[in-house]
């Protein structure tokens, strides 16, 4: 006996459902930018100070897609440029988010990277546990 995939078996037997998929988007993201920068390592890192404007900015757009967003808590949010040896500025954005689940309880810091661009805060993504060493050295 042969099985035959078809287009109705075909959703109910892929590996990774499509939400599954766009869970691990922004990491794929984070992948692709990570080995473009290693063609051409960093040649210079600076600190940003980022004003009052930027951290509301931030704060809002990294809570956003929250469960909970009113209840996220920051900590460690800092912003440093870094200029690659091909001439490539970047602002990246890295911190850490708490906020609470579906339950009410809160689920324990994540970090979070983005980028700023002309002054606005772009959100690459949130750490899940599976995820979290590809954020952590994003702001080294």
């Amino acid at each position: 006996m042969t099985y035959r995939m078809t287009a109705s078996n075909f959703a109910e037997n892929r590996p990774f459902g499509e939400s599954h998929m766009i869970k691990f988007l922004p990491a794929l993201a984070l992948v692709a930018a990570v080995l473009s920068a290693c063609a051409s390592s960093a040649v210079t890192i600076s600190p940003v100070r980022l004003s009052q404007a930027n951290i509301a900015d931030i704060q809002g757009k990294a809570a956003y897609n929250l469960k909970d967003p009113n209840s996220a808590q920051f900590r460690n949010v800092r912003a440093v440029d870094k200029e690659f040896s091909n001439g490539r500025k970047v602002t990246l954005v890295c911190g850490e988010i708490n906020a609470r689940n579906s339950f009410g309880g809160y689920v324990g810091f994540s970090n979070f990277l983005g980028t700023l661009e002309n002054g606005s805060f772009v959100l690459i993504g949130v750490a899940s546990p599976d995820t979290d060493w590809l954020y952590r050295g994003g702001c080294s």
